[in-house]
């Protein structure tokens, strides 16, 4: 018991809660510190060849020194403040990594009409793939590159497959870079790893050609089996997807893709009964597509001559048929049918190739 009039002085007892302490670095201290390391990238010029940027290192807080210095501090006095340590952190890719890239080992490109949605998908998709190096080994993944085909990434709606069928869609035109980039892939001689066709022929490249993307489900992968980095170079100006692999070239050797076993038949027609037509109007629905049937063929040569020949697919696109309302309602006029008519999007130009040396959703 103390009277008010009496001053007491009581020693602090200090104690650090570890848990509490780590929480706190992790969160508001290293936010503060914290500077991502940026790897070296390659970067093609306008006049031919590249340059290379070089690797920046990032800063990071060393949480476990931090604490440990905190708890060396005890008992603390005063309010003075506390410097806790930092450490560097090298970038994964050095410039000294891409030193043996000296030339591009395929090119190829694709063309667009659109101006809109599309468009802004397709920009932002090969924006977040320019510039992307895989060392000996690595895999590149289509959707941990391009990420999630959402509003907040920057994506917007746009045509996309739906079991068969286009409707809108988030991200939707996505999948002309994700195709784009498969021949490169192959022209270049990389190993696919995973590769799905679209549920029918797209209007910008040939059956057995393309590759659908959908994200959390359906991915397009390759890796790097060469002996030296790849780098990437995407770009989407004049209304052409166009895609390079950089690497180490192969004097003499150059890669084709040929097909074969090429069939298609007849889509089908399927009618349904619509009251809202005059009896025996009809409405075509959905132009539907004809089946395809493709095996595609990678073809290596070094000075003229075959040195490998490896079947790359067998793609089977199923038919969809025409769909037609067939009218039942009255005579005299009527209304318009409730379903709505789809859409293809326009064709492009046809594809341009160089080389040296179903699913829930397509995009």
């Amino acid at each position: 018991f103390f009277s008010a009039r009496e001053t007491v002085e009581i020693a602090p007892r200090w104690r650090l809660v570890e848990p509490t302490a780590r929480q706190f670095l992790l969160g508001s201290v290293r936010k503060a510190v914290h500077q991502p390391s940026k790897d070296a990238r390659l970067r093609p010029l306008e006049t031919g060849g590249f340059a290379i940027t070089p690797e920046k290192a990032g800063a990071d807080l060393d949480v476990d020194g931090a604490l440990q210095h905190l708890l060396d501090r005890l008992p603390w006095s005063g309010s003075e403040p506390l410097t806790l340590p930092t450490k560097v952190t090298q970038a994964r890719i050095a410039r000294q990594d891409l030193a043996a890239i000296d030339g591009v080992l395929a090119a190829f490109s694709t063309g667009y009409k659109e101006r809109g949605n599309r468009r802004r998908n397709i920009e932002l998709a090969c924006s977040k793939m320019d510039g992307v190096v895989l060392l000996p080994g690595d895999t590149f993944s289509y959707n941990e590159v391009v990420g999630p085909r959402d509003e907040e990434y920057g994506f917007r709606m746009a045509p996309v497959i739906v079991k068969g069928r286009l409707v809108p869609g988030m991200g939707g035109g996505i999948c002309q870079v994700s195709s784009t980039l498969y021949n490169a892939a192959l022209l270049a001689g990389l190993e696919i790893v995973r590769r799905q066709h679209h549920a029918f022929p797209v209007s910008y490249l040939a059956p057995g050609r393309d590759a659908t993307v959908v994200y959390g489900s359906i991915d397009f992968r390759f890796k790097n089996n060469t002996a030296a980095p790849v780098a990437i170079s995407a770009d989407s100006r004049g209304q052409r997807v166009r895609i390079r692999i950089f690497g180490k070239t192969v004097p003499g050797q150059s890669v084709r893709i040929e097909r074969t076993n090429v069939s298609s038949w007849g889509q089908g027609v399927q009618q349904v009964r619509d009251p809202s037509l005059p009896a025996g109007k009809t409405v075509v629905l959905d132009k539907g597509h004809a089946g395809h049937r493709v095996t595609m063929w990678r073809v290596v040569m070094r000075d003229g001559q075959v040195v490998r020949r490896e079947r790359v697919s067998d793609d089977r696109y199923r038919a969809f048929p025409k769909i037609v309302a067939v009218g039942t309602g009255p005579a005299g006029p009527a209304a318009s049918p409730t379903a709505g008519s789809s859409r293809e999007p326009a064709s492009p130009a046809a594809p341009s190739v160089s080389a040296a040396g179903s699913p829930p959703s397509q995009q």
